[in-house]
């Protein structure tokens, strides 16, 4: 947006400062730059040409407003004592910011990086992370509910055992 207006240089001066108000929106922008293009200026007693070179001065204005970011950690199938370790794959809104998880319970089941052992029967809530960073803030956490069952009974019943008995004889 081009802007206009005069600057006073008071008497025996060779300065001046211009403020740069800057209203924040609470959104993050990227940095923005500011130029101050001076184009000379007269009086009754003077007329006012830029050094070459000198006619521009640059601000950057940096946003301290951060964005936000979102995990997306969908729900956990149900688990058996003795199923193979598993790997969770939420993902999170910033690049480089690694999603994190933690276990609520670990006898019931264990977290390295991103994969899940399962230790134990029961039930163990896995909550997903992700720090923010200058540009991001921390995203909320996503927690979802494993459960482990014991395995199926796998002990022969009364019938199976009458009719092996049976083959016996």
């Amino acid at each position: 947006t081009a802007l206009s207006g005069s600057v006073i240089i008071p008497a025996g001066q060779n300065a001046v400062s211009i403020a740069l108000v800057v209203k924040d929106d609470n959104l993050y922008e990227d940095p923005e730059t500011v130029s101050l293009s001076l184009t000379g200026g007269t009086s009754s007693q003077f007329t006012f040409v830029p050094a070459v070179g000198a006619a521009t001065a640059i601000a950057t204005v940096a946003d301290n407003d951060k964005k936000d970011q979102v995990i997306i950690f969908t729900a956990l199938p149900g688990k058996t004592l003795g199923d193979a370790a598993f790997t969770l794959n939420a993902t999170g809104g910033a690049p480089g910011n690694p999603v994190t998880y933690t276990s609520s319970n670990p006898a019931v089941a264990t977290i390295t990086g991103n994969t899940v052992t399962i230790v134990g029967v029961g039930t163990a809530n896995i909550t997903a992370s992700q720090a923010g960073n200058a540009t991001y803030h921390a995203a909320t956490d996503v927690v979802q509910l494993l459960t482990v069952a014991f395995p199926p009974n796998t002990a022969p019943t009364l019938a199976t055992i009458a009719n092996q008995q049976q083959g016996l004889t």
